[in-house]
Order: structure tokens, then sequence, then C-alpha cells
């Protein structure tokens, strides 16, 4: 998957990958290696859709502030079936990830 022009990946295949930083043909060691980053969590339909839910589990109205509802379902994430930590990730070798 390339999110931003960065190719992102979840940690079993990035080990799959070649490591520019080993001679030879070593294999990425992914979040074992210094240069790991992980890509942060986004705010995608599965999200947006969670967030609903909250609003009408917390009874919000709309006049209610709406990120009551965003944070409660930051804190539960497992509860709505996100992931509670970034699963995608990618070789900081070549700088910070730029979106």
């Amino acid at each position: 998957m390339v999110i931003g022009g960065t190719p992102v990946y979840p940690e079993d295949e990035a080990r799959t990958k070649w490591c520019p930083m080993v001679q030879g043909d070593a294999t990425c060691i992914a979040s074992g290696c210094m240069m790991w980053r992980w890509q942060p969590l986004l705010a995608d339909d599965a999200f947006k859709d969670a967030v609903i839910k909250a609003r009408r589990e917390l009874k919000q109205t709309k006049s209610d502030k709406q990120d009551d509802a965003a944070k409660h379902v930051l804190k539960n994430r497992a509860k709505y079936g996100l992931p509670p930590n970034p699963h995608l990730g990618y070789c900081g070798l070549a700088g910070e990830f730029l979106t």
C-alpha cells in the first residue's frame, strides 16, 4: 500500500523486503530496526462509522461537542473493531513520513 508516496506495510510483509542497510540478501527486520516508523492510525471510514455509533450509544445530540464521541472511540478502539495500535509501517531510512 502507498500512502503519501511512501510504501507502508504490515510488519509481516515488511519482513519479506530487502534491507538496503545490510550487505547480501538480508531482509527487513521491521519494528526491530531503529529506522522503522509506524504509520499513524488514520481517520478512515471505519473510524467515522465508529464515531457515529458512539454518538448514538452516548445519546449525544447535534448540540453536544462532537469530539466527545471521537475521544470515546479513541479510548475504546477494540470495542469498535478498530486496530488498537498502529499496524502499518515503513522504512524510515529516507526520513520522516510526509502526508
